[in-house]
């Protein structure tokens, strides 16, 4: 009797074992796991250029075998996919299409992130003030770019990455400058947040009115990397000069800097010349040697 129990019992858990299999088996094979290829788009926008620069690592053309970039949607999502050999695939944890083929935004973002893609779409992100330390530089190249997908496919999402941020080289020239001399841009704001808007990534200013080291990366002149904004005409805008010695340039009109482009300033040294000739000295003999007049500059 008591055998007869235990088999009706092994019986019942079996059909139990099995429904439980039936119920999540379609489920998991409806899930589809979205697969991704990335790029750097390389568009010339009709009022720029795209970002480059030479010895930084920002030239590239497209991404490196052993690059990282975070994937997730706007809401959650913390999972990372790798290049190797050519090919893209995830590090840890995947991202699936939805059950009910409602549409979903994938959200991409270069360099990695350590941040979930949910934390990092609803907090801020900060341009680096000290720009000199390349690696400071680089980072602020955030790179982003969005996908809107619904139905399933085994073929991979084309992540298209734009530059998030606007590029300033500034050229410096006239005589005396020396090779010490720091270029910082002024009146900047440093801090905004991620938003996406018509299936666009984008980065919008916040707040800090801050000041940023410019670093010396391209023979065309010392760059750094800021957040899109507008500029009000008459603003201080750069500091030029070490120590006590500095130089201001000021707008004269409003400059919107906006995302993916590159603004070059050459900024030109002006000097006030002061002829020793012009000054009159009594009572002393004239030096035979030296009775032509002395010339010469002066800075300010």
């Amino acid at each position: 009797m008591k055998i007869k129990q235990l088999l009706i019992a092994a019986c019942i858990g079996t059909m139990f074992t099995a429904c439980s299999s039936d119920d999540t088996a379609p489920q998991n094979a409806e899930r589809v796991p979205i697969n991704f290829t990335a790029n750097i788009q390389q568009l010339i926008p009709a009022a720029g250029t795209r970002v480059s620069a030479t010895t930084s690592g920002l030239s590239i053309t497209d991404f490196a075998d052993e690059t990282e970039i975070s994937v997730g949607f706007f809401g959650s999502g913390n999972s990372v996919i790798k290049k190797t050999d050519g090919v893209w695939n995830y590090t840890g944890d995947k991202l699936y299409y939805s059950l009910d083929g409602a549409s979903q935004t994938v959200i991409g973002l270069y360099p990695k992130q350590s941040k979930s893609m949910g934390e990092v779409m609803h907090g801020y992100v900060s341009t680096p003030t000290d720009q000199s330390e390349l690696s400071s530089y680089q980072s602020a190249d955030i790179m982003g770019a969005t996908a809107t997908i619904s139905a399933p496919t085994s073929e991979p999402v084309a992540l298209n990455f734009k530059h998030l941020g606007a590029k300033i080289v500034v050229k410096l020239s006239g005589s005396s400058i020396s090779s010490t001399f720091s270029i910082k841009m002024k009146n900047i704001i440093t801090t905004g947040t991620y938003s996406t808007s018509g299936g666009v990534l984008k980065i919008s200013k916040m707040y800090g009115n801050n000041t940023i080291t410019f670093g010396n990366y391209t023979s065309a002149g010392q760059t750094a990397i800021i957040i899109p904004q507008e500029v009000a005409a008459s603003t201080v805008l750069f500091e030029v000069g070490t120590g006590d010695v500095t130089y201001t340039y000021t707008t004269q009109d409003a400059i919107n800097f906006k995302a993916g482009y590159e603004y070059t300033f050459n900024l030109t040294f002006s000097q006030t010349a002061i002829n020793l000739s012009d000054v009159s000295i009594t009572d002393w003999s004239a030096d035979p040697d030296k009775s032509d007049a002395i010339s010469g500059d002066l800075e300010k």
